[in-house]
């Protein structure tokens, strides 16, 4: 017996136990995930999705990232999850407030279909929680995008599927929806999505949950500290870290990726 690894796994074991007990005789119970009696969520009813995200809610490091971004939506009740996938930040956000907004986009077919039973399970109001098909770009138009069996990519070669592209601002514009909570994970895309918009983003001000790529951003010649940079710049900083940008590359995970809670800016006096 691997001692080390059952001491390891103690804690995401205790944290699925409770979180089965307080599913218990509750509607779709085998659907239902707690982080505590008052944050709840349901799952699609698709078994790898279940899987992955009952490991996210129940391990150590994807249950920090998750109270992180509870933490960084207090106050907040719009949200725009950008790279939405199947839909575990949306479905979050809309389950632990009750007068949230949430608009959902995802370009990946598979997951976008995933992303709307998310919707129907947890009786996402459409007034309230609106789904969008679509990549996001430093500019609106069509993109051409490979998906695959669970997420996918833009194709910079014009292989794959044709669909809507969105900046921040025709986003926002088109779906009159200005976010005070912004959550990122489009896999390396942040840098055009970001860096088009810092007027906006400076206008509107909404808290960012970043998921920056930074291995994939420097493998496709762009500088994901000179993007932190440009945000600092406009007054973004990050919550529980004085030293950002500075030292945001120190915090990479073992796939490249560094997750960044950035508090909105003040507004700049006239």
């Amino acid at each position: 017996m691997n001692v080390f690894r059952l001491l390891k796994n103690i804690p995401l074991r205790l944290n699925e136990e409770r979180s089965d007990q307080l599913a218990t005789h509750r509607p779709l119970a085998w659907l239902r995930i707690y982080l505590s009696r008052d944050e709840f969520f349901l799952c699609p009813d698709d078994a790898l999705v279940i899987a992955i995200w009952r490991f996210h809610s129940f391990s150590r490091g994807g249950r920090a990232e998750l109270k992180s971004f509870l933490r960084l939506c207090c106050g907040c009740t719009r949200l725009l999850d950008l790279g939405a996938s199947a839909g575990i930040f949306s479905a979050l956000s809309y389950n632990t407030r009750s007068e949230a907004a949430v608009l959902s986009v995802e370009p990946d077919e598979k997951s976008y279909q995933l992303l709307n039973r998310t919707a129907l399970n947890n009786e996402g109001d459409p007034s309230r929680w609106k789904t969008v098909r679509a990549v996001m770009s430093d500019q609106p138009g069509k993109r051409h995008f490979e998906n695959g069996e669970f997420g996918g990519l833009i194709s910079e070669t014009g292989v794959g599927e044709e669909v809507t592209a969105h900046s921040l601002a025709s986003l926002a514009a088109d779906y009159e929806f200005v976010p005070d909570l912004i959550k990122i994970d489009v896999e390396s895309y942040e840098y055009e999505v970001l860096s088009s918009g810092l007027n906006w983003l400076e206008e509107h001000r909404p808290g960012l949950f970043l998921e920056l790529h930074w291995d994939l951003l420097e493998q496709r010649n762009l500088s994901p500290a000179s993007l932190l940079t440009s945000l600092a710049k406009i007054g973004y900083r990050c919550r529980g870290r004085a030293d950002f940008p500075s030292t945001a590359a120190r915090h990479l995970d073992s796939s490249g990726v560094v997750r960044l809670p950035l508090v909105a800016p003040f507004p700049r006096e006239k």
